[in-house]
């Protein structure tokens, strides 16, 4: 009886009504989209990094997190490789390695220089840590060098960015030269584009040069007892079993000394303190929106119950609770705003839906994205089951506390004076 009374009264004042649930529509809309939108950011963020070779895991000297310092070197990589070839085969957690090393460096063509890190890889385990066989668009991934004399003459073959090939004005099959600083002074080779790759942001096709590791440290003419990895990269099918890997991995490798495994949070702090900040102007978001909302809904409450003034006197005076009264009032309030938000949810959703698949183009901001982490310029937006229970809950909890006072007001009504003031 009271869901029917309320539903009734509900379409007493249809413009009204609607009025309020189209400010409830359009409060959640912004809601859903700017999740959508957050949601995709995240995601670009995180996986541009990951994917570009950051990984999940990095297995890195102990005191490279505090220094920062490039050319350091795993000590006992022999061993710890081999203890993550045996965790590999006996862990429930799937999950990959690489060995890297990596050297800053010039590539230049004639009068055209540019600062570029080269990544020195194992190509077929790469494969399984970064996309960058994946971004190919031409020419050929890396191989190793097979050849048997190590020390005949061959060219260096190397993989650049699109967006680098396109400031060089070269393609594949082309020549240029990398310069880099050794123990022996600074040092240039000719080499040879064998791949072109296009990453998800011209930052990663810009400032990363692959080739293999051989190589690298072959032009660095380091001896034998330095050519253990800066660092192994590691990666897991699930970016939740992020801390379960770090967790697994340093218990594997406890006796191995001065070594540390970090997770991809802390290698770069900063995509950390961007989704932090991110998520306090979500709330900030949230409280604009639904204020305005509840200051709506309990207009249109406090006005349906002066409204009706006499008539909750006369319910009062034939002996009706003033619970019944009190719930039929709460259940107009959350009728008004669960319809209003199932509206915004799914208009929001589709639009999300649409936009996930098509792809949000962000080239206007392409420069400003850049400097956010290593994202791309087209975002593909979504929405977790959690962020629509977060919308009707948001949504619940304003109207029940917007109706509070209307109810209050109602419950203090004399039946005698509210049946007699008109």
């Amino acid at each position: 009886m009271i869901t029917q009374m309320a539903w009734r009264n509900l379409w007493r004042q249809k413009r009204r009504t609607t009025l309020v649930m189209t400010s409830a529509a359009a409060g959640i809309l912004g809601m859903i989209m700017y999740m959508g939108f957050l949601n995709g950011l995240k995601s670009m963020m995180i996986e541009g990094s990951i994917e570009s070779g950051l990984g999940f895991v990095q297995i890195r000297p102990d005191d490279y997190i505090e220094k920062r310092q490039s050319g350091l070197t795993l000590p006992n990589a022999d061993q710890i490789i081999k203890s993550l070839q045996t965790l590999q085969k006996s862990s429930s957690l799937t999950f990959h390695f690489s060995e890297r090393t990596e050297k800053e460096g010039m590539v230049r063509l004639g009068g055209t220089m540019r600062g570029v890190n080269f990544l020195g890889i194992n190509p077929e385990t790469e494969k399984n840590v970064s996309s960058f066989d994946r971004w190919l668009v031409e020419g050929e991934y890396l191989k190793e060098n097979k050849s048997q004399d190590q020390n005949s003459f061959r060219m260096i073959p190397i993989m650049m960015g699109k967006a680098l090939a396109r400031k060089f004005e070269v393609e594949v099959a082309d020549f240029v030269i990398i310069s880099m600083g050794s123990d022996n002074g600074n040092v240039s080779y000719k080499t040879q584009i064998v791949g072109v790759y296009e990453a998800i942001s011209d930052g990663i096709d810009l400032s990363t040069v692959l080739l293999l590791r051989s190589d690298l440290l072959s032009i660095l003419k380091l001896p034998d007892n330095q050519h253990s990895p800066e660092y192994i990269t590691l990666s897991t099918e699930n970016l939740g079993d992020t801390e379960h890997l770090k967790t697994l991995i340093s218990e594997t490798l406890s006796s191995v000394q001065n070594i540390k495994a970090a997770t991809y949070k802390e290698l770069q702090p900063e995509i950390v303190r961007l989704l932090e900040f991110s998520d306090q102007f979500k709330s900030i978001f949230y409280l604009i929106i639904m204020t305005g909302f509840a200051l709506t809904l309990l207009n249109s409450i406090l006005m349906s119950v002066l409204e009706r003034t006499r008539e909750i006197g006369i319910l009062r005076a034939i002996g009706t609770r003033g619970k019944a009264i009190s719930l039929t009032l709460i259940f107009e309030s959350v009728l008004t705003g669960m319809l209003g938000c199932a509206a915004g949810v799914f208009f929001g959703g589709l639009l999300i839906l649409w936009l996930h698949h098509s792809g949000l183009s962000l080239v206007a901001f392409a420069r400003g994205m850049e400097m956010m982490g290593k994202a791309g310029s087209v975002l593909y937006p979504w929405l977790s089951a959690f962020d629509i229970f977060i919308c009707f809950f948001i949504t619940l909890s304003v109207s029940f506390i917007a109706v509070l006072y209307p109810v209050r007001s109602a419950l203090k009504l004399t039946p005698i004076k509210a049946i007699y003031d008109r």
